[in-house]
């Protein structure tokens, strides 16, 4: 699947589903320098999530300082596949997006960038 970026970013779009069931589409930076995903906290409560009931892990992000994250397991929906996510939530994520990282995302999938064309195939193996 070809997505086009956002803004000039790999920015794209996951289904994640929440504690009740009800399915909430995310915006978030495909990263392949991330070991996880990380969201803000927000959607962990959006989701209906307890953030600190979640794996803690420690984080280290790009200004080279370490962040507390909570991991979590959610159903996704990301390229025309379904299927549980590791995904981290943090209360200190200081970039202004969510980030789509190695583990769950691409470990699953071959993504290509084109920035050239500002865009990335996503294909699940």
């Amino acid at each position: 699947m070809l997505y086009s970026y956002i803004n000039g970013d790999p920015i794209v779009a996951v289904d994640v589903k929440s504690k009740d069931g009800s399915w909430y589409v995310v915006p978030a930076y495909l990263d392949s320098g991330a070991g996880y995903s990380v969201f803000t906290k927000d959607y962990a409560f959006a989701f209906g999530l307890n953030l600190k009931a979640g794996r803690k892990i420690n984080l280290t992000v790009g200004n080279g300082e370490k962040i507390d994250a909570y991991v979590h397991k959610l159903s996704v929906k990301f390229a025309s596949k379904e299927f549980i996510a590791e995904i981290s939530f943090s209360p200190n994520l200081g970039v202004g997006t969510n980030i789509l990282g190695m583990k769950s995302f691409f470990d699953n999938f071959h993504i290509c960038f084109n920035n050239k064309k500002s865009q990335v195939e996503i294909n699940s193996f």
